[in-house]
């Protein structure tokens, strides 16, 4: 009696967990831990229009968007020592000066985390299917503390890449930074067929491609071509799962 009663709790608790999973839901969402130093991404991306890559500079380069360094930070804020109005210095930003005399980094927590065995590279998603940072991040330019807006799980990540070829499953934050799910196109803008040296010369989504005389040409790789171009994304378990 006893042992079908835990198969039976067992049963129901395995069902939930799918149910759970197939409805979106990831024991993730809403995570928003408080940091050493409570950055503010509305400030810095939203009420001043910092660009995204200007303190995470590896994010159209290599698999990890990478976490700014205090060298980047310092860049303004070995002036900026308080917010505007305020009557004395930020003792945040204090704490920060204090931690790049000493050269010590801030330990910062990660918020977007994915599992161990998950292969995962910014460089196609953000530079070959140009897709923005607000579809997997949120609207982090509207975040005092960034959190996970989206289910962030395997789910979801397969509801992208089964879309219709040229479609990515991307959101669309309200004004009260609520989710709608829509489908909209990728890789917007026509072929660039001008000269180029690299890659940075070309459309988003474009590279280079060397040609005989030494000068390139713009046009989009295999792997655009394969991912958000011609045919649905990658779906195999070994895009990921390597």
């Amino acid at each position: 009696m006893i042992r079908a009663l835990l198969g039976i709790s067992l049963l129901l608790c395995v069902g939930e967990v799918f149910y759970l999973a197939g409805q979106g839901f990831s024991p993730r969402s809403g995570y928003a831990p408080e940091q050493p130093i409570p950055f503010s991404h509305k400030l810095h991306a939203g009420d001043m229009g910092l660009d995204c890559q200007y303190c995470h500079t590896q994010s159209e380069k290599g698999r990890h968007a990478t976490v700014p360094s205090l060298n980047v930070c310092m860049n303004c804020h070995n002036q900026v020592k308080r917010r505007v109005g305020a009557s004395e210095d930020s003792v945040h930003l204090t704490k920060l000066r204090e931690h790049f005399a000493n050269n010590e980094p801030i330990r910062w927590i990660k918020v977007h985390d994915t599992s161990d065995y998950v292969y995962f590279s910014h460089r196609p998603h953000v530079k070959t299917a140009g897709i923005s940072c607000q579809t997997c991040h949120g609207p982090v330019e509207n975040m005092d503390k960034v959190k996970v807006s989206v289910p962030f799980n395997m789910g979801w990540c397969l509801d992208c890449h089964r879309q219709k070829p040229g479609y990515i499953n991307a959101p669309v934050w309200n004004v009260d930074n609520e989710l709608i799910r829509h489908a909209t196109f990728a890789n917007m803008g026509s072929r660039h067929s001008g000269e180029c040296q690299t890659d940075s010369d070309c459309r988003r989504s474009q590279t280079c491609s060397e040609a005989d005389n030494g000068v390139g040409v713009c046009g989009y790789s295999d792997y655009a071509k394969s991912a958000h171009l011609n045919t649905a994304g990658p779906q195999n378990c070994t895009t990921c799962h390597r």
